[in-house]
């Protein structure tokens, strides 16, 4: 392998360790983990911008289905793009091999971001909350920031670099050889996720004003199987025949 690969890939693995520590997680850092901007980036650290884009795109219809609830991962588009896009460049895949990557490469990045909010929660959280009945700022400051940073990079970076410098059968080796309770127990801690979600939502908009649009809502996709987008079409002429209504009553 040689030197320039092995450079561009290790930049790359630190790329997704801090993306995977949402330490940057503002409005631009979030079109990172978008595949047509993601594959931009990541090609051109490859020295391929025009095809990191083009896998980037297809990585972008292969995703744009999910919907994401209450801070639930259904797949880790970022480490796909991260995975896939370095090879497809490298080793001039096909379409229809890129995805072949791509899906182990998401799956093995929904464990990682899921093992990582489970230790936030495990660790970082009574620690920041021990910090604050010893009245040490110091310690909250850490425990907020680089102590979840460092922990983060230190875990999903190695990973993404191992995954890239072993390739495909890396990734699919490492899901099949992952202990049953270890993944059994990601999976159902993400399944509690959007649970929290919802109850984060509910917290915020919980009027007697806005929880039948809520509702509604909720169930418009669950009967009616609804996209993101039909729901929202909904959601708009509703507000506006909802905000006409009260101006006329209202004279």
């Amino acid at each position: 392998m040689d030197t320039l690969y092995l450079i561009r890939i290790i930049i790359i693995s630190l790329l997704y360790g801090i993306g995977s520590s949402h330490i940057l997680h503002t409005y631009l850092w979030v079109w990172f983990y978008h595949g047509l901007t993601g594959g931009l980036i990541i090609g051109a650290i490859m020295g391929d911008a025009a095809t990191g884009a083009l896998v980037g795109a297809q990585l972008n219809t292969l995703f744009l289905g999910m919907t994401f609830y209450g801070g639930a991962l259904p797949a880790d588009t970022f480490m796909a793009t991260c995975i896939a896009v370095p090879m497809a460049i490298k080793f001039g895949y096909s379409y229809e091999e890129t995805l072949l990557i791509a899906v182990p490469a998401a799956t093995l990045g929904v464990f990682i971001v899921t093992f990582l909010r489970t230790m936030n929660t495990a660790i970082w959280i009574p620690f920041v909350e021990k910090a604050i009945e010893e009245r040490n700022l110091r310690k909250v400051e850490l425990g907020s920031t680089l102590y979840p940073f460092l922990f983060a990079v230190l875990l999903s970076a190695p990973l993404c670099f191992v995954a890239l410098y072993f390739g495909q059968n890396f990734v699919e080796i490492l899901l099949n050889t992952l202990p049953a309770w270890f993944s059994n127990g990601l999976t159902a801690m993400s399944k509690l996720l959007p649970a929290l979600g919802f109850a984060m939502y509910v917290r915020i908009i919980g009027t007697t004003k806005t929880i039948p649009f809520f509702i509604l809502g909720f169930f418009m996709m669950e009967f009616f199987d609804l996209s993101i987008l039909g729901v929202a079409i909904f959601g708009f002429i509703l507000a506006y025949l909802t905000i006409y209504m009260n101006k006329e009553l209202m004279g």
